[in-house]
């Protein structure tokens, strides 16, 4: 497992959220996802690369801005 800093991603072509997140659509193309919980997880279909876990501490946020995603520092896991 390897902790990842702040990072950008406009090639996440599926994002699936476990049950510990909120999501807020602030604007046209601009949604923010917020965890509930410890050990909140994404599994993400990236292009170009194999699935990942990524694993987020309670309260962090992602935002996804017209198809990009912007993640706080999480862990990271390749499937």
């Amino acid at each position: 497992m390897a902790y990842i800093n702040n990072t950008a991603s406009n090639r996440v072509l599926r994002a699936a959220f476990d049950k510990y997140w909120t999501r807020q659509r602030v604007s046209d193309g601009h949604v923010v996802y917020t965890s509930t919980a410890n050990n909140a997880t994404v599994t993400l279909i990236v292009s170009g690369t194999r699935n990942q876990k990524l694993t987020f501490k309670k309260g962090q946020r992602i935002f996804v801005v017209s198809g990009t995603f912007h993640f706080p520092p999480h862990e990271r896991v390749f499937l």
